[in-house]
């Protein structure tokens, strides 16, 4: 699956905490009173637009627009609309097998999130699919390549304004920045893997990804306006990814969720190599399940509580509840854009319940008992500088708590988390290295068997183990010579032991004791 790939952010190529009083106490808090700490600065989408490339608000109502693209060989069936409508926005009883992508946010987000989708008339392209990815592919615009799906997404865009009117836009502009919040560009044709044609499968054309309309070849429906909001965030995807695991008239949304994934700022969790080091059973990894605490921490959409001192700690399923554990190593900056541990109590029912039972197509089934998911989590931001030659540097964001820097009449600043699972940045900046993860969850077992491809069984989840970077030092780049001990990427200690005392489908009870 392509998801969601960076730009360089200036040329914008397309391409509470705790409650322990006395160190050294131990305290037990119950679950339904968990204190948490707030730890986000600014969110993933500030850094987003610091790159002038939208994405979702994480929070509140939000209305997309649905484009239908339709080529000339294969139009739309009435009953292909439907299935589109009900993967949108149907209840879980319509889709007849899961959820659609509003029904999932709805929960994943525990309610912060609300998604609506509304479909525009048709957009006829009077082209058949190959003829269309012919004249868009093939050509260079303004010496950008349009290997993408924005100038035909921008055409459809003109043809809805055309026939919409001028300020038919403004409802899908709910922050009111003069972009069109999302756009879900679905095509009526088969996506490459199911084409008889194969065309020219290097470009890709054909498949589900998110991108922006940066750089596209007519730059002045790109540019944001709040009187006729543009496109700048979209999905371009095949109607035939509803249909992977079911039929017609059921409907399987896990594609577009994924997807959806990207609109709101998350990167992908699985490698262009063989590696899926966060065990594969994630949204943002193989596309099945719900997303895990990460993703919703910097969302906004849950609060960990956050390990200062030792202390035992019992919480909730993260399904129900939220719940999570964060754990940080020496010098920790206050925010969730650091490295750090972060645990929460997976469990095989809400959004986990059918991928765990039922084997999705090309996946393995997820976890199918009750434990903790252990990561490792770098989640630095990086700080990129532009000065008035053009000259770029790079550099660790060390104090994200003071917020991003304004742009000024000298420099330009643009922000990003700089590790990736999946897209390596190669960064100029010290002390970084593209072997970093962004998430790298740690197998119970201490088999590290993520690291070459395969996915997570219950071995993997930790339900009366204890851990330590010093047992668990195979998971971690960074050893001391004797290779007995092991330190963060960021060079700094972990000073804790973690035990599971308990751990079972209705909590978990966790100590942390100093080393």
């Amino acid at each position: 699956m392509i998801g969601l790939t960076s730009c360089n952010i200036f040329d914008l190529l397309p391409g509470g905490g705790s409650s322990a009083d006395v160190p050294g106490a131990s305290h037990s808090h119950g679950s339904s009173d968990l204190d948490t700490e707030s730890v986000l600065p600014f969110s993933l989408r500030d850094m987003s637009l610091s790159l002038q490339c939208d994405v979702l608000p994480a929070t509140g109502n939000v209305r997309l627009l649905v484009l239908p693209i339709e080529f000339t060989d294969c139009p739309f069936s009435e009953q292909t609309l439907a299935d589109i409508a009900v993967a949108l926005n149907g209840t879980p009883e319509e889709t007849g097998y899961w959820e659609s992508v509003s029904s999932f946010y709805d929960k994943s987000s525990f309610g912060k999130s609300h998604l609506e989708f509304e479909i525009a008339p048709i957009y006829k392209t009077g082209q058949t699919q190959k003829s269309l990815w012919t004249s868009h592919v093939k050509k260079t615009y303004n010496g950008y390549t349009s290997d993408e799906a924005a100038g035909v997404i921008g055409d459809a865009y003109n043809d809805y304004i055309a026939k919409q009117g001028n300020n038919s836009t403004k409802k899908f502009d709910s922050d009111q920045n003069g972009w069109i919040d999302g756009v879900v560009a679905i095509y009526s044709g088969h996506n490459c893997t199911n084409l008889a044609d194969t065309y020219d499968m290097d470009s890709m054309f054909y498949w589900a990804y998110t991108y922006w309309t940066v750089g596209a070849y007519d730059e002045s429906w790109t540019q944001p306006n709040t009187l006729c909001p543009t496109p700048n965030l979209y999905i371009w995807m095949s109607y035939d990814f509803f249909y992977e695991a079911v039929s017609s008239p059921k409907v399987d949304a896990h594609t577009l969720i994924h997807e959806t994934g990207h609109m709101y700022g998350l990167d992908d969790y699985y490698s262009n190599g063989r590696a899926c080091l966060a065990g594969s059973h994630d949204m943002m990894d193989g596309n099945v399940t719900d997303h895990d605490v990460l993703s919703k921490m910097l969302l906004g959409w849950v609060e960990p509580h956050v390990v200062t001192d030792p202390e035992t700690i019992d919480i909730l399923p993260s399904q129900t509840s939220g719940d999570c554990i964060l754990i940080p190593g020496e010098n920790w900056n206050g925010t969730a854009y650091d490295e750090y541990i972060l645990m929460e109590l997976y469990t095989p029912e809400g959004l986990n319940a059918l991928d765990s039972s039922k084997r999705y197509p090309g996946r393995d089934k997820a976890y199918t008992q009750a434990g903790v998911k252990l990561y490792h989590i770098d989640a630095r931001a990086i700080e990129m500088t532009q000065d008035l030659r053009g000259n770029l540097t790079y550099a660790y964001f060390t104090d994200p708590k003071t917020g991003m820097k304004r742009n000024t009449s000298s420099a330009a600043y643009g922000y990003s988390v700089a590790a990736s699972n999946c897209y390596k940045q190669s960064w100029e900046a010290q002390g970084y290295s593209d072997d970093y993860a962004l998430i790298h969850m740690i197998e119970a077992n201490n088999v590290y068997s993520f690291a070459t491809g395969s996915s997570g069984t219950n071995s993997a989840l930790f339900t009366d183990y204890s851990f330590s970077f010093k047992d668990y030092r195979k998971f971690f780049l960074k050893r001391d010579a004797s290779k007995t001990e092991a330190v963060f990427n960021n060079g700094n200690r972990f000073p804790y032991k973690v035990y599971f005392d308990s751990v079972d489908d209705r909590g978990a009870t966790i100590r942390v004791e100093s080393i």
